[in-house]
């Protein structure tokens, strides 16, 4: 490849497919906006049934815990 060539490379990987210029900003924004949208898919999941009856337990043990100070 020649040293032409190797800079067009370069210059092509940072257009986005809109044509707009890549800036790290801008890649920090876009990067940002998939970790929050990951993050918030993430969120909208329910928690699966074992981690609820764990929740529950350790309430159980709390509630029994504080009873008997009582």
């Amino acid at each position: 490849m020649t040293q032409r060539n190797a800079k067009l490379a370069r210059d092509l990987r940072n257009v986005t497919a809109s044509g707009a210029r890549r800036t790290p900003a801008r890649e920090a924004d876009w990067i940002g906006r998939k970790l929050n949208q990951v993050y918030n898919q993430t969120l909208a999941e329910p928690l699966p049934p074992e981690f609820m009856a764990l929740i529950e337990a350790i309430g159980d043990r709390e509630r029994a815990e504080d009873s008997s100070k009582s």
